[in-house]
C-alpha cells in the first residue's frame, strides 16, 4: 500500500485528489469549485435519490485541529441539509476518531465508511494508480516509482532482446 504524506499537497490539490479518488471509487461525476469561501461545500454530487451529497476535504496535521474545525462546519452542514455528508482528511484516524466524527455529523454521515482518513486515501491511491500518477508531488518522493522510471529503459531493452 502507498504511504504518502498528503500534507505536501496544497489545499486545492488535496480537494482535487479527493475528488479524483472518489470519482473512481464511486464511478460518478463530482462537482468541484474554485478556491475561496465555499459555504461548507468543497465537492458535491447528486445521489441516486436525486439529493445532494457534500464532500468536505480537510488538510490538517493532527486530529485535534481537524475536530475543532469540523465542529464549526456542522452549523454550515445543518443549513445546507444534504442527503449525505462525507469527510476526507489528511489526518490519520483511529476507529474511535471516526466514531466521534460520525456522531458529530449525525444524521448526515451515515456510516464511518463515509469518513476517509489518510490511510483510506493511501489505500485508494494504491487501487487507482492512474490517479496516483497525476499528482507528481506524491510519487516524486517515492523510491519505488523513481526506481521504475530509472530502470524502465534497461527493462524494455531486455524484453526486446528476448
Amino acid at each position: 500500500m502507498a504511504n504518502y504524506d498528503l500534507h505536501i499537497l496544497q489545499p486545492s490539490e488535496f480537494e482535487e485528489i479527493t475528488r479524483d479518488l472518489l470519482q473512481k471509487k464511486w464511478n460518478c461525476f463530482i462537482e468541484s469549485f474554485t478556491s475561496g469561501r465555499d459555504g461548507g461545500i468543497d465537492l458535491r454530487y447528486t445521489t441516486q435519490n436525486g439529493g445532494k451529497a457534500i464532500i468536505q476535504a480537510k488538510r490538517y496535521k493532527n486530529y485535534n485541529q481537524l475536530l475543532g474545525n469540523l465542529k464549526k462546519e456542522f452549523i454550515k452542514v445543518q443549513a445546507i441539509n444534504p442527503e449525505r455528508y462525507y469527510v476526507s482528511t489528511s489526518v490519520g484516524l483511529t476507529p474511535a476518531n471516526k466514531d466521534e466524527i460520525k456522531q458529530l455529523f449525525e444524521p448526515y454521515i451515515k456510516d464511518v465508511e463515509d469518513i476517509f482518513g489518510n490511510d483510506d486515501l493511501n489505500n485508494l491511491l494504491g487501487q487507482f494508480g492512474d490517479v496516483e500518477k497525476q499528482y507528481y508531488k506524491l510519487w516524486l518522493s517515492s523510491t519505488n516509482v523513481l526506481e521504475n522510471i530509472f530502470n524502465k529503459a534497461p527493462i524494455i531493452w531486455s524484453h526486446i532482446e528476448l
